[in-house]
């Protein structure tokens, strides 16, 4: 019996909803506390729903799903399937997963000018809509659909368990479900997504003292909601409330008053949990700012104060000056389109005395860095980076106040640092509580900043004193509350999610932060899956209330508890959250009904050791409580599932091999858990054939093999990532059982691959696969073919998976080329604009396509002669319009069989121009206004560019204006008949 996902997924639909996923926020999981890379919930559900349920069309599927999935969507109308679709069972179940909206399909259809924003792409009944997570309607249909295939409750495993995103929406859809990680990071924030709001975000009841209400600031809005006039302590009870009325909102939980008495409140609350961890996380704040609240004093005007801003010194290295040079990147601290202020440097006895301008009174923005340096504000000298790494080692990379953020009633602003600011700050110094200090050596790795030679040793050095004086003694006031929470399972979920916020707030009050001049926000330090070095830096007031404060991480915590009790409130399901090894899970033999997973991408994430900067706060708060889980000096890292060569004798053959095998021996421990019939999923995201190798060695040693291929697309492109060479889609591909043939050679089944490889270019092009993403989703279907034999031989020796995925990737590219019907010149540009976009990449991969797409031999034509790739030693990028305008013929001189994209440039380079009158005569002279490859071309280059290349944006009003050029061209082409007409008339 086959599964859904062996057959069909709504790729596209599903895709739509997982890109919009990255910019989800309120209640979201990515809100609760970082980690890397972790999947969409969109595609999570989506792929473990898939996973789990029989194809209704498959002739072995039970009838009990059929006739289950006939009564909930065969005769509803929300789930019909499009106009152009049969009314299948299966197709119905598609539906149910994802479906367009209907607004979406009339703006394709073109019967609607009004683009759909992106929560209104998909109908709102489809499964994989953010909406659809607390939406108990559809919720009940998934889980009685999965019920009905199984007759009990499916267990689902993920081994590599990571954020939790998969194990989450598994509990969500009903199942039991087995959690695994090595990372202790990882395991705590397993608990604090899935496991704890599952088992305790319920209805309950909670008795507090007045004073603790006095103290959470909720004393008043109890009473005054309930409309009752207090003056003194209450005296009357309300016990005998209706329960339906009275509610209020406290803590992003609702809230009752039940009754007063012996100086005790007793509320009825729809979530218990959210409430304790709000109540606990408020009253140890409040006696944090008890503390020392007073090292954030407001200034002379007397507004309180949002954070300051730091830049590091060091010494200008010209030695006839030798004066402290504030590294910034920029003068600008705020750069709104109606709000522009920027800092100024004004020299007095030798020294940078920073003040503010605003607006017109702005005369210089650039800032002291550059690329190789910094340039002295007092000699205008460059010190180059060497030197100013050369200092940090000598301990003279110092660091100075900036300017100070306040919050007033209009807004942020931004004064000048007073003495009151710089007392403050000094005096931070004594409270630093130093056996609460994360003095742990770092990893020396590129991936954070201590190996990259700034002398930042331990992860202690990544605060400033300040932020050591509070963190320590917030860890110091949480430890004091742990000792008055009772240790029950309750109280330790708890205690993690007020663990867990300490941590949160550790990412904000560090000296790695970045703060957002255009949006006027504080940011953590891990926008690239690393800690780089920043010159400067924001230091945020915890107590402000605003963005970057304590309470506002607190309250991101809170919503992601309230919005995730809706995941099982209505089943009895089983959570297991194991760390340790996925190699080494517990539990029976042929005992889970799917492996859903998404392991480490190879090397692309150092998790261990970026995680390392969490690990430091985690053991100080609750080695205590999870010893087991903190019995590490740090994370462990040994036996994690990576191909790191900083842990394998920096060599690289060793990382690939170690990731391999510890994937392999994962994938075999899943498998023995697995029952025979179930399948197992794995996402991955790496476009490099070392990666996708070990990938498909590992699947091949543990006895599986590929069923089933996916491309999903998963990410944002923004500008960060617009550029690099990253796959922008995870690809998932399914796995079963591995069913051995005959031995055979490659030469006999490479024509099935080639025949597969074609029709998953072809399928994954129609759904907007472009790139590495396309060429890499077509790996699965080829190794599909070559798995089922035992034994497959090229040349007397079995073939190697390097050499199947070269050949797929030169098959691809050929069937990519094919899909272009124009000239061969065009075709070569074609295809590396579809590959690479303007990725810098390799000259050999140029030499392959300039052979595959063209059958040139010699590709330095493409670069020397025609100018279609810019080429600099053995590197090579897409040449743009910008990098070809001096070598394409003037528009009026362009020949009829000039190529398409020399045509395509040319009109490109007119509508830049604003040279409309000339752009209609070429398009008529040249008769291009009615030519299919050239606007497809057009087309292609549109979807493939990144959104900040002025090719794009020439290209989108090209295509946008086409069919008014196209009446444009048509009038000059009845004018000109007309006059020969009237020519030929006078003669």
């Amino acid at each position: 019996m086959k599964r859904l996902i062996e057959v069909a997924l709504p790729i596209r639909e599903i895709s739509a909803e997982s890109v919009r996923d990255k910019s989800l926020r309120h209640g979201h999981i990515s809100t609760l506390h970082l980690w890397w890379a972790r999947r969409p919930l969109a595609a999570s559900r989506a792929i473990v729903f898939a996973s789990l349920v029989p194809d209704p069309d498959d002739t072995d599927c039970p009838q009990a799903f059929k006739d289950k999935v006939q009564e909930l969507l065969g005769n509803n109308p929300k789930y019909k399937p499009y106009n152009n679709q049969p009314d299948t069972l299966r197709n119905r179940l598609l539906s149910f997963i994802a479906k367009w909206s209907q607004k979406k399909i009339d703006f394709d259809e073109g019967k609607s000018s009004d683009n759909p924003d992106t929560k209104e792409m998909l109908d709102d009944n489809s499964l994989v809509k953010w909406e659809s997570s607390i939406n108990p309607a559809i919720l009940k249909i998934a889980r009685d659909l999965i019920q009905s295939a199984y007759g009990y409750t499916p267990t689902v495993l993920d081994p590599f368990a990571g954020g939790g995103a998969i194990p989450l929406e598994a509990v969500r859809l009903g199942c039991n479900v087995i959690a695994n990680d090595y990372n202790p990071v990882a395991h705590i924030i397993e608990r604090c997504t899935f496991e704890f709001p599952y088992k305790y975000g319920r209805p309950g009841e909670v008795e507090i003292s007045f004073d603790e209400a006095k103290r959470m600031g909720i004393y008043e809005k109890i009473f005054s909601e309930t409309e009752m006039n207090i003056v003194s302590e209450p005296k009357l009870n309300y016990g005998e409330m209706n329960p339906g009325e009275n509610w209020f909102e406290l803590n992003y939980c609702k809230t009752r008053l039940i009754s007063t008495a012996d100086n005790k409140i007793k509320l009825e609350v729809t979530n218990k949990l959210v409430f304790d961890v709000g109540r606990h996380a408020k009253n140890i704040l409040e006696r944090v700012k008890q503390k020392i609240g007073h090292l954030y004093p407001p200034g002379k005007d007397g507004n309180p104060v949002v954070g300051y801003l730091w830049a590091r010194t060091a010494p200008c290295s010209n030695p006839s000056c030798k004066k402290e040079i504030p590294l910034l990147r920029s003068l600008m601290v705020c750069d709104k389109p109606n709000k522009k202020v920027a800092l100024t440097l004004n020299i007095k006895n030798d020294e940078i005395i920073f003040g503010i301008a605003r607006d017109k009174e702005i005369k210089f923005k650039e800032g002291t860095t550059i690329t190789k340096g910094a340039r002295c504000p007092f000699c205008k000298e460059i010190t180059p980076t060497t030197e100013i790494k050369r200092s940090s080692f000598e301990g003279k990379l110092l660091e100075k106040m900036t300017c100070v953020i306040t919050d007033t009633l209009h807004g942020k602003d931004y004064r000048p640092a007073e003495a009151s600011d710089l007392i403050a700050f000094e005096e931070s110094k004594n409270f630093i509580k130093s056996e609460f200090i994360p003095n742990e050596q770092m990893q020396e790795i590129p991936d954070l900043v201590s190996g990259r030679g700034w002398n930042f040793k331990t992860w202690a050095t990544l605060f400033n004193p300040r932020q050591s004086s509070f963190l320590s003694v917030m860890i110091e006031t949480v430890k004091e509350d742990f000792s008055i929470i009772l240790s029950d399972d309750y109280w330790l979920s708890v205690i993690s999610y007020l663990s867990l916020w300490l941590n949160k707030i550790s990412m904000n009050m560090t000296n790695m932060a970045i703060y957002h001049i255009t949006g006027e926000k504080f940011s953590v330090p891990f926008t690239r899956q690393a800690i780089p070095m920043v010159w400067d830096y924001p230091e945020a007031n915890p107590f402000s209330g605003l963005t970057g404060s304590v309470e506002s991480q607190l309250y991101w915590i809170l919503r992601v508890i309230e919005h995730e009790k809706f995941a099982n409130s209505d089943f009895n399901n089983n959570i297991k959250c194991y760390l340790g090894d996925a190699a080494l899970i517990t539990g029976k033999s042929n005992s889970v009904d799917i492996v859903m997973t998404d392991p480490p991408y190879f090397d692309a994430i150092a998790y261990a050791d970026l995680s390392d900067f969490f690990y430091v706060w985690f053991k100080r708060t609750l080695a205590d409580i999870y010893p087991e889980v903190f019995s590490t000096p740090m994370t462990p890292k040994s036996e994690e599932a990576t191909a790191l060569k900083h842990r394998n004798n920096g060599s690289v053959e060793e990382a690939n091999n170690h990731f391999e095998l510890k994937l392999a021996q994962s994938l075999t421990e899943a498998k023995r858990l697995c029952k025979d019939d179930g399948v197992i999923s794995i996402m991955f995201a790496h476009q490099s054939t070392h990666a996708w190798s070990a990938l498909i060695n590992a699947i091949f040693k543990a006895g599986l093999n590929v069923t089933a291929t996916y491309p999903i697309d998963t990410e944002l492109t923004t500008a960060l990532k617009a550029n690099m060479a990253a796959l922008s889609s995870s690809v998932t591909v399914v796995c079963r059982h591995r069913v051995y043939g005959n031995a055979t050679t490659y030469s006999k089944v490479k024509i099935e691959i080639e025949k597969v490889v074609r029709e998953s270019v072809d399928r994954f092009w129609g759904y907007g696969f472009r790139g590495a993403d396309l060429i890499v989703a077509c790996y699965g279907p080829a190794v599909g073919v070559i798995g089922q034999y035992e034994y497959v031989e090229k040349q007397g020796e079995p073939i190697s998976i390097s050499d199947l995925l070269k050949d797929v990737r030169e098959i691809a590219l050929k069937a990519i080329a094919g899909a272009f019907t124009g000239d061969v010149h065009s075709k070569f540009y074609f295809v590396v604009a579809n590959m690479y976009s303007t990725t810098e990449i390799d000259w050999d991969d140029i030499v392959k396509i300039a052979q595959i797409g063209s059958g040139e031999e010699d590709a330095r034509i493409f670069s020397d002669q025609y100018h279609y790739i810019i080429r600099e030693d053995n590197k090579a990028r897409l040449a743009l319009l910008k990098d070809r305008e001096d070598f394409i013929p003037a528009w009026d001189k362009l020949p009829l069989d000039a190529t398409l994209i020399d045509q395509l440039h040319s009109a490109m380079y007119l509508w830049k121009n604003q040279q409309r009158g000339n752009l209609i005569q070429l398009l008529k002279n040249n008769q291009l206004i009615e030519n299919d490859p050239l606007w497809k071309l057009a087309q292609s280059l549109f979807e493939v560019l990144p959104k900040e290349v002025d090719d794009k944006k020439i290209i989108s009003a090209l295509l946008s204006e086409r069919e008014t050029l196209k009446v444009e061209t048509r009038r000059e082409i009845i004018k000109e008949e007309q006059s020969k007409d009237k020519t030929l008339f006078d003669n």
